[in-house]
């Protein structure tokens, strides 16, 4: 792509990622953004004295690309990657509740947590568990599952 002129569209994480993919490749980037900031939806802001974290606040270890993201642009060293899943839920006007993986083998990991994950009805947690049981019977080497949506 040496020598190349790339036109992005949009200044989000895809399109940040694309401007330096192409940029690291040898192209001449031009990078178009219509909001004043670059991030698009992950961004944090200040209301009423209040400030608010938006976007891929939450990621996990296995988001290697997201990683490789912010080692690309000086960044890594911002984020925390816990070594269990521990991350607290405030639903507004409803129950504060915790999903904390233990050490149990998946999907066995969340199930204390699942269990008492009060935002969820009881019939919906039990949902939850027939499908994770239901997609760790999935042969993620065929291809097929690829043009399935999880839906």
């Amino acid at each position: 792509m040496t020598g190349s002129d790339v036109i992005v569209i949009g200044g989000g994480l895809a399109g940040m990622a694309a401007a330096i993919r192409a940029a690291d490749d040898g192209a001449h980037v031009r990078l178009f953004e219509r909001a004043p900031r670059l991030g698009g939806a992950t961004r944090s802001f200040v209301r009423d004295g209040v400030s608010y974290d938006n976007g891929q606040h939450v990621f996990m270890r296995c988001c290697t690309e997201y990683l490789r993201f912010l080692e690309r642009i000086g960044s890594r060293e911002k984020v925390v990657l816990q070594s269990r899943m521990d991350v607290a839920v405030q639903v507004v006007g409803g129950p504060r509740s915790r999903l904390r993986r233990v050490q149990l083998p998946a999907p066995a990991h969340l199930s204390p947590a699942l269990l008492r994950y009060r935002p969820l009805a009881l019939v919906d947690r039990l949902r939850v568990v027939r499908t994770a049981l239901a997609l760790r019977r999935l042969d993620l080497g065929d291809q097929r599952l690829d043009e399935q949506t999880v839906g």
